[in-house]
């Protein structure tokens, strides 16, 4: 009974998966803008806001 370690299902559904989250994650960043800019100010020391990014 020697059985395969891993599924053949199991690339694909990694796949998809992170697939899923990159583009919530893209979008996030695309909508969210303000959130973004917060984050960027914080940890660069940079205003890009002030750039119309």
């Amino acid at each position: 009974m020697n059985r395969p370690l891993s599924s053949p299902w199991s690339l694909p559904i990694l796949r998809i998966g992170m697939g899923l989250f990159l583009a919530v994650w893209g979008l996030d960043k695309l909508l969210a803008t303000e959130g973004s800019v917060g984050i960027f100010s914080n940890f660069y020391g940079l205003d890009v806001g002030a750039l119309g990014v």
